[in-house]
Order: C-alpha cells, then sequence, then structure tokens
C-alpha cells in the first residue's frame, strides 16, 4: 500500500511538472507572438506618420491630397514647402472692425528639411511610401473632395495583426476618413 501511495504521489508529481513546463512554453510563446504584433503595429503606425506627414505638407502646397503613391513619393523627393507667418491686424473704423490679414513667406524649403524638424528620428529620407512594413503590401489611399472639403483614408488592407483582420476585434491601422475630413490616425 505504501509503495502504491510513493507511486501515484510521483505519477502527479512528475504529470505536474510536464504540464507546468507545457503551460509555461505556451506563454513564453505567446509573448514572443505578442511582442512581434505589438512591434509590427509600431512600424505600421511609423509608416501612416510619414504618409500623413507628407500628404499633410502636400495639402499646403497643392490644395489637394495626392491622389497615388507615385505623385507623393516623387513630392517627398523633391517638393518645396513655404514657411509662411500668418499675422492679422485688426481696425475700427466708424465703429466697424476692418480685419487686414498679412501672409509673409518666411522661407521655402524641402520636404526633407521640414521633416528633419518635425520628426524626432527622421533619417533623412522617407522611403517606399505606401508600403506597408513587414507585409510588403500597398496601404490603400483613398482622397476626395465633396461640397468644398478634402477627404483622405489611408489603410493597412492587410494587417499582420490577427485582431484587426475581418474577424478581429481591432479596426486595421488607418489615418483619416471617407465619411469625415480629418487626418486623425485610429491609434491616437
Amino acid at each position: 500500500m505504501k509503495i502504491l501511495r510513493i507511486a501515484l504521489f510521483a505519477s502527479l508529481f512528475i504529470s505536474s511538472l510536464i504540464g507546468g513546463g507545457t503551460v509555461m512554453m505556451r506563454l513564453e510563446n505567446f509573448n514572443e507572438k505578442y511582442e512581434e504584433i505589438k512591434g509590427v503595429d509600431a512600424n505600421v503606425i511609423s509608416a501612416l506618420q510619414e504618409i500623413r506627414f507628407v500628404q499633410e505638407k502636400y495639402f499646403e502646397v497643392n490644395n489637394a491630397y495626392a491622389e497615388d503613391w507615385q505623385t507623393l513619393n516623387s513630392f517627398s523627393d523633391t517638393g518645396r514647402v513655404p514657411i509662411v507667418e500668418v499675422s492679422e491686424e485688426v481696425l475700427t473704423v466708424g465703429g466697424k472692425d476692418q480685419i487686414t490679414v498679412k501672409i509673409d513667406t518666411l522661407n521655402v524649403l524641402s520636404v526633407h528639411e521640414v521633416a528633419t524638424e518635425s520628426f524626432k528620428y527622421y533619417d533623412g529620407q522617407f522611403k517606399n511610401l505606401g508600403i506597408v512594413p513587414v507585409s510588403r503590401d500597398t496601404f490603400k489611399l483613398y482622397t476626395a473632395k465633396r461640397r468644398g472639403e478634402y477627404f483622405i483614408e489611408v489603410l493597412d488592407g492587410s494587417p499582420v495583426n490577427p485582431q484587426r483582420g475581418e474577424k478581429g476585434k481591432l479596426k486595421p491601422l488607418r489615418f483619416g476618413s471617407k465619411a469625415v475630413p480629418s487626418v486623425k490616425g485610429n491609434w491616437e
């Protein structure tokens, strides 16, 4: 009877070690996958921020968003952005206010020079705007003008993160909207 008890406890002890090891390995694999997906999402967000920056500069110069990746990439390589100062002067004449708006162009800089001042870790060039990091697919780009308002949406159409897929509970990373004239990102 004593030998049977020892054998029973030994087998329970060994099976608990094996079960605990299996659970630890699964948790470790889950954590590795989570960190990998978190890194991919961070890279996609960084790419979307670069695209948004160049699109905003393109809009400042052309009063519209670039409609395709070739135009945006060309602008990021050769585009020039005026640095302006806007001032207003209000004069009251005969009880009515007159507002005079004065716009001074202080300088004209390349997109890269402006980016150096705007991005903390800018490396001197925008590479492959429109290409999704890791998956190497192309971001989906939508631009439109409706009733005098400009719309843009840039979307990761095939996210690596399974939570951001069609059956996931998170929406794919994007900025802008087809319904609202905004350049806000859904990660913000």
